[in-house]
């Protein structure tokens, strides 16, 4: 219901970052069940993640689908605040699909948050040995490429570094 659900969004949205809302108008009746089918946004779905409090919502894909509480007029709830850190995590997981059903316990449709934060922290380690490992190879194969000195002949890496001491030297 979008007269619940938009000032809610906008309070954890403030820079407008999420570009499209969807409500149970935006839904379609399968079986007695308002289903979300998110395959019509057009969107790729390994960056597509819905947030719902309810199983039948994202029936077709529940492997891009993080579960969350229902919600009843409850002022101290915290629920949604709780979920940023992890949508803030996943936003940089090449694909949510790959990530999500390892946390997510569909028995009974929370977030297994301590596992959660293995996975996450596991995949994050993952991507940074992989730009590590990047960064060597660009670095050797840039290594490769440049020019070596001639014997006896100091590099361009050690000129510059020696020139400044030099320069700063001063004879009397």
């Amino acid at each position: 219901m979008n007269i619940y659900a938009n000032p809610l969004v906008d309070t954890l949205d403030q820079d407008r970052l999420i570009p499209m809302r969807l409500y149970r108008e935006h839904c379609f009746n399968y079986m007695g069940s308002y289903i979300k089918d998110l395959s019509l946004l057009g969107r790729p779905m390994k960056d597509v993640i819905i947030v719902d409090n309810s199983p039948n919502a994202y029936f077709f894909h529940p492997e891009n689908a993080v579960p969350i509480l229902s919600w009843y007029d409850d002022p101290d709830d915290r629920c949604l605040f709780e979920l940023i850190p992890l949508l803030e995590a996943l936003s940089h997981v090449d694909d949510v699909r790959n990530r999500i059903p390892k946390f997510v316990r569909r028995d009974v449709a929370l977030v297994d948050f301590p596992k959660a934060a293995q996975v996450l922290n596991d995949t994050l380690r993952q991507q940074m040995q992989v730009a590590e490992q990047e960064q060597d190879r660009q670095e050797k194969q840039q290594n490769e490429l440049s020019p070596r000195p001639e014997r006896g002949q100091l590099s361009t890496t050690h000129q510059t570094r020696l020139e400044p001491k030099l320069q700063s030297s001063s004879y009397t």
